[in-house]
C-alpha cells in the first residue's frame, strides 16, 4: 500500500487495502488465533490505518485522516503501547496529522497535541536504538519548529523539550536546519532515499526561511536526483514547487516559471480521481477474457481442420524445403558478412568523426586564451596562440568535408531578442564605419533552436555586408502576425541586389555554386561557397519534420538589381499561441465570474504582478460579502493569487494561496465511488481468472494430439534448419539498425562541423592580420566575436556526440588482429576499432608487416611499432581517438598512444 501511495497508483491502492481489510475480517474475533497471531494481526490493522492516513494527507483530506487516528487511539483492544515499533508508527502519524500550517492560534491544541507527539517519539527513539524512527521525528520536528509562529508556541509551552532536542546547543533560528541535518544523516546512513529526499526538501525549507537561496536550490536538486524521482509524483511535485519558490527568490523568472508549470503538471499526476481508470481496466479484463475464449476456440478448430493438409504437405515438400532452405542460407550467410563490412565501415567513419570533435573541443581553450592575451595587452603571445589556432583550423579545414547534410534542431522556447543581442554584439565587428547596421528590437517569443537561429541571422547579416560592399545600410527586423501564429525575421540591404535567375537559385547549393562560378559581375553576390543560404533552406526544411507547429517555418528572398536584397525566415510565435490555448479554456467561464479575475490573469500575462494582487485582493472581497465563485474559477483564482505573490516574493500570500489551490484541487477530483469500483473490478478479475482456468484445461486436452500429430515434427525441424536462420536474420537486422543509426548521427554530425568550420574558418587568419597592425579595438571586438560565434556553433556538435555512442569491447587475443605478436596476449577491445589501428599503423610502415614489441604493464600491454614512413596528422589522431574509445568502454583510463623518434608507443587494457 505504501509503495502504490508513493507511486500515486490509487486504484492499486484501494485494491490492496480492500485485500488486506478481507483477511482482518477473516481472522477478526476468531478464538483459534494465539499471543503471536494476535500481535501480528494488531500490526496488520494498525498499518493499514498507518497507510491510509498517508494516503488521505497525500490526496488533501487532513481531517479524515485526523479522524483515523482518533480512532485508532481510542481502540483499546489494540494496546499499542505494548509493540515499541506500533506506538512509533502512532505517534509519527499524530505528529503529522495535527501539524497545522496556518491559522496557528485557532489551532493551538492541535498543534501541541502533534508537537508533544514527536518530541515522544524522539525520545523513545532515541532510547530504544531505532534510527529510523529517530530519523521521522527529527524532520517532523523540524517542520513544526520552523514556523516562528508554532516555535514560540512550544517554547512557551514546553522549553525544557526544546533544550533536549538542540543537542549542540544552536541558537534557536538554526535549531530546526540542524534537526534537518541530523535527519538527513540518519537517512543517508541508513539508505533511504525516499526519506533523504523528503529530509532534504526540509532542509531546504529551512535555508529558505533563513534566506540562503542558493544553498536551498542544492538541497531541492540533491532531492531532485534521489533514484526513481520519476515514478513518485508526489514528491516531485513538492520538490518542484520549492524550487519554483527558490528561483524566483533569485530572480530567475524562467525557471520558477519552468518549475511552477512542472509542480502544476503533478498535481494531476497525484489527484484521486481514479474512478474512470478503474472502469477502464475492467472493461479491458472483460475484453481480454472474451477474446481468450474466441482465439483458444478459433485455434482448437483450425488446428483440426489444418490438421490433416499440414502433414501431407510437409510430406510432399520437405525435398524441395531443404534445398531452398540451404540458399536461402547461404544467401542470409553473405548478406550477413556483407553488412558486417559496412557496419565496420561506418564505425570507422564514427571514430574519425569523434577524433574532429576532440580537435574542436581543443580549440575552445585556445581561442580562450587568445582572447585573455588581447585583452592583456599580451600581442607576441595572442599572435603565438592564433598561429597555433591556425594550424589547427587548416587541419580542420582540410579534414571536414564540406557537403550539405542532415540537421538536428534542438528545440526550445526562448525571446527572440536575446538573439538580436548576440548578433548585436559583432555588429562592428569586419565591417567599414560608412557599412551602418539597425537592429529593430522585438518582443516576440519563438519556438525553435536557439543555436541555429543565431546561425541563420549570422549568415544572412554575413551575406548583407558582402552585397553593400564598403558603405550602405542593413536594417534587421521582425513582424508578428498573431492570427497565422508566426514571426518573420528580415535582413534587408540596399546593395548591389540579384538579377532573377540567380534568385531562383539562390537556395539550391549546386545551381548557386555554379552560377557563382561562371560570373563575377558586380550584380551578383560576391562570390562564395553558397553552403550558408544552403543550410538555412535546410533548418527551415527540417523544422518541419518535428510539429505541425512548425508548418510556418520558410525562407525567401526578394530582390531587385540595384536596389537592395531582403532575406525573411519564419519562426513560430508562442507567447499569443499559449494564451490563445488558455483563452478557450477559460473563456467559459470568464462571463460567469466577476470581471476581476480577467483582469488578474491578464496582469500576470504581462507582468504587471502589483496591480494583479490588487485584483486578487479585490477577488477576495467579493468572496467575503458573499460572493460565490464555481469550483474552476476558484482555483484559477488561488493560482493566479500564488503566481503574482511568488514573482514578488511575498512567500505568506504565495503559501496560503497555493495551500488552498492544492487542497481544493485535490478535492475537486476526489471520487468517493473509487472503492467501490475496485470492488467490482475484483469480482470481473476473479471471473476472468475462472474462464481462464477453463480456456487452459481445453487446450491441455488437445496438446497431446497436437504433439504426436504435428508438433514434434516441426521442433525437429526448426531445430535442424529454422534456428539457424533465425540468428542469421537478428545478426542481419541488428547490423543494419546500428549502421543506418550511425549512418544518420555521422550526417548530422558532418553537417554541424561543416557549418562551424564554414563560418569560423576565416577569424584565425584575420586575427593574425589585425595582430600585425596592432589594431587593439579591432582585435579584441574580433576576438570576442569569434569565441561567441565558435562556441554557440560547436555547442550542438560537441554535446551531441557526448555518451552518444558506446564501442563495445570484448576479451580478445591480440594475436587475432595482430599476427605479428609471438604472445598469446588478451586484451579488452573491440575487434573492428583494432583492425582499423592496425591499417592506419601500416601507413608508418611498408604497408604489409608491423615490427612490433609487446611490454607487460600489469593491467595494460605496451605494443612498441618501429616506423619507416610519415602519414597525416590526421591518421596519428584518428589512432588517439580510437586509443580513447577503447579505454573509455573497458573503463581503464591508462591507456595512451605516444610517437617518439621512429617509435609509436600503444597502451591497451589487458
Amino acid at each position: 500500500m505504501d509503495t502504490c501511495r508513493v507511486m500515486a497508483h490509487d486504484v492499486e491502492f484501494y485494491l490492496h487495502k480492500a485485500n488486506a481489510e478481507k483477511v482482518i475480517k477473516r481472522y477478526e474475533g476468531s478464538a483459534s488465533l494465539n499471543n503471536e497471531e494476535e500481535k501480528l494481526l494488531t500490526a496488520v490493522r494498525a498499518n493499514i490505518t498507518f497507510s491510509y492516513t498517508d494516503y488521505l494527507m497525500q490526496t488533501g483530506e487532513r481531517e479524515k485522516a485526523r479522524e483515523e487516528i482518533q480512532q485508532l487511539a481510542h481502540d483499546n483492544s489494540l494496546n499499542l503501547y505494548a509493540d515499541t515499533v506500533l506506538w512509533l508508527k502512532f505517534l509519527y502519524h499524530q505528529g503529522i496529522v495535527n501539524h497545522h500550517r496556518f491559522n496557528i492560534a485557532d489551532n493551538k491544541a492541535s498543534i501541541l497535541r502533534g508537537y508533544d507527539s514527536a518530541v515522544q517519539g524522539y525520545i523513545i527513539s532515541a532510547r530504544s536504538q531505532r534510527p529510523l524512527y529517530k530519523a521521522h521525528f527529527l524532520r517532523l520536528l523540524s517542520a513544526y519548529l520552523i514556523n516562528d509562529s508554532v516555535f514560540s508556541l512550544a517554547n512557551n509551552h514546553d522549553r525544557a523539550a526544546i533544550r533536549y532536542i538542540n543537542e549542540r546547543n544552536l541558537p534557536d533560528t538554526l535549531l530546526p536546519e540542524d534537526l534537518a541535518k541530523r535527519s538527513l544523516k540518519e537517512y543517508l546512513t541508513l539508505n533511504e532515499p525516499y526519506y533523504s529526499a523528503r529530509s532534504w526538501c526540509t532542509l531546504a525549507q529551512c535555508y529558505f526561511k533563513l534566506g540562503n537561496y542558493s544553498k536551498a536550490i542544492q538541497c531541492q536538486h540533491n532531492a531532485m536526483a534521489t533514484p526513481m524521482l520519476d515514478s513518485m509524483p508526489d514528491l516531485r511535485a513538492s520538490v518542484s514547487e520549492q524550487m519554483s519558490l527558490s528561483y524566483a527568490a533569485l530572480g530567475d523568472k524562467p525557471m520558477s516559471d519552468y518549475y511552477r508549470n512542472a509542480y502544476l503538471d503533478y498535481q494531476d499526476s497525484t489527484r484521486q480521481d481514479r474512478a474512470l481508470e478503474a472502469r477502464v481496466i475492467a472493461l479491458e479484463e472483460k475484453t481480454v477474457r472474451i477474446w481468450w475464449l474466441v482465439a483458444c476456440a478459433a485455434v482448437v478448430f483450425v488446428s483440426l481442420i489444418a490438421f490433416t493438409f499440414v502433414l501431407t504437405y510437409i510430406r510432399r515438400k520437405r525435398e524441395k524445403r531443404a534445398k531452398e532452405t540451404r540458399e536461402s542460407l547461404v544467401a542470409l550467410e553473405e548478406e550477413r558478412e556483407t553488412m558486417a563490412l559496412k557496419y565496420e565501415d561506418m564505425l570507422r567513419t564514427t571514430v574519425e568523426q569523434r577524433a574532429r570533435i576532440s580537435v574542436v573541443s581543443g580549440l575552445l581553450p585556445l581561442i580562450e586564451r587568445l582572447r585573455h592575451a588581447i585583452h592583456s595587452d599580451n600581442l607576441d603571445y595572442a599572435g603565438e596562440l592564433a598561429t597555433e589556432i591556425e594550424r589547427q583550423n587548416t587541419l580542420l579545414t582540410q579534414w571536414i568535408k564540406m557537403k550539405r547534410g542532415m540537421v538536428m534542431p534542438h528545440i526550445d522556447t526562448f525571446p527572440l531578442q536575446e538573439v538580436l543581442d548576440i548578433i548585436g554584439k559583432g555588429t562592428t565587428k569586419s565591417h567599414t564605419a560608412a557599412v551602418t547596421i539597425t537592429i529593430e528590437p522585438t518582443t516576440a517569443v519563438v519556438k525553435a533552436d536557439k543555436t541555429l537561429t543565431v546561425f541563420i541571422v549570422n549568415t544572412l547579416l554575413n551575406n548583407a555586408r558582402k552585397a553593400v560592399g564598403n558603405s550602405g545600410n542593413i536594417t534587421i527586423t521582425s513582424k508578428e502576425c498573431r492570427e497565422e501564429k508566426w514571426v518573420e525575421v528580415s535582413v534587408a540591404d540596399n546593395g548591389c541586389g540579384i538579377d532573377e535567375e540567380t534568385l531562383k537559385t539562390l537556395f539550391d547549393y549546386k545551381k548557386q555554386t555554379a552560377v557563382l562560378q561562371e560570373s563575377n559581375t558586380t550584380t551578383k553576390y560576391k562570390k562564395g561557397s553558397g553552403f550558408g543560404l544552403v543550410n538555412c533552406k535546410g533548418i527551415m526544411d527540417s523544422y518541419h519534420k518535428f510539429s505541425s507547429i512548425f508548418s510556418v517555418c520558410g525562407i525567401k528572398a526578394l530582390s531587385r538589381v540595384g536596389e537592395g536584397t531582403t532575406i525573411s525566415f519564419r519562426l513560430p510565435l508562442v507567447v499569443k499561441m499559449l494564451i490563445a490555448c488558455l483563452m478557450v479554456l477559460y473563456t467559459p467561464r470568464l462571463h460567469a465570474t466577476p470581471h476581476y479575475l480577467d483582469s488578474l490573469y491578464q496582469c500576470n500575462i504581462d507582468g504587471r504582478y502589483e496591480q494583479a494582487m490588487l485584483y486578487a485582493d479585490s477577488c477576495n472581497e467579493y468572496l467575503k460579502h458573499g460572493g460565490s465563485l464555481h469550483t474552476e474559477d476558484s482555483l484559477w483564482l488561488y493560482n493566479e493569487t500564488a503566481v503574482a505573490a511568488l514573482a514578488l516574493h511575498d512567500w505568506k500570500t504565495y503559501d496560503k494561496a497555493n495551500y488552498l489551490f492544492t487542497q481544493l484541487y485535490k478535492k475537486s477530483h476526489s471520487d468517493a465511488t473509487l472503492p467501490s469500483h475496485c470492488q467490482q473490478m475484483q469480482q470481473r478479475v476473479m471471473i476472468a481468472n475462472i474462464a481462464m482456468l477453463i480456456v487452459i484445461l481445453l487446450i491441455v486436452a488437445v496438446v497431446p494430439l497436437f504433439w504426436h500429430m504435428y508438433l514434434k515434427h516441426l521442433l525437429r525441424y526448426r531445430r535442424e534448419v529454422q534456428t539457424e536462420r533465425r540468428v542469421l536474420q537478428e545478426d542481419v537486422e541488428k547490423t543494419t539498425r546500428e549502421y543506418e543509426a550511425l549512418h544518420l548521427r555521422n550526417n548530422i554530425l558532418a553537417n554541424q562541423l561543416s557549418t562551424l568550420k564554414h563560418e569560423t574558418m576565416y577569424f584565425p587568419s584575420r586575427l593574425i592580420q589585425q595582430i600585425a597592425t596592432d589594431d587593439k579595438a579591432s582585435i579584441s571586438e574580433t576576438a570576442d566575436y569569434y569565441s561567441l560565434l565558435y562556441k554557440q556553433l560547436s555547442t550542438h556538435a560537441i554535446g551531441a556526440e557526448v555518451a552518444a555512442y558506446t564501442f563495445a569491447v570484448e576479451r580478445l587475443a591480440l594475436r587475432s588482429v595482430f599476427p605479428e605478436i609471438p604472445t598469446d596476449a588478451v586484451v579488452i577491445a573491440n575487434r573492428a576499432l583494432l583492425r582499423y589501428l592496425r591499417l592506419l599503423l601500416l601507413r608508418y610502415t611498408d604497408g604489409k608487416h608491423l615490427h612490433l614489441t609487446v611490454t607487460d604493464m600489469q593491467e595494460y600491454l605496451s605494443l612498441a611499432v618501429k616506423i619507416t614512413h610519415t602519414a597525416s596528422e590526421e591518421d596519428y589522431l584518428v589512432m588517439r581517438q580510437i586509443v580513447r574509445e577503447i579505454g573509455n568502454a573497458a573503463h581503464r583510463l591508462s591507456v595512451g598512444i605516444a610517437l617518439q623518434g621512429n617509435t609509436i608507443t600503444v597502451v591497451l587494457p589487458r
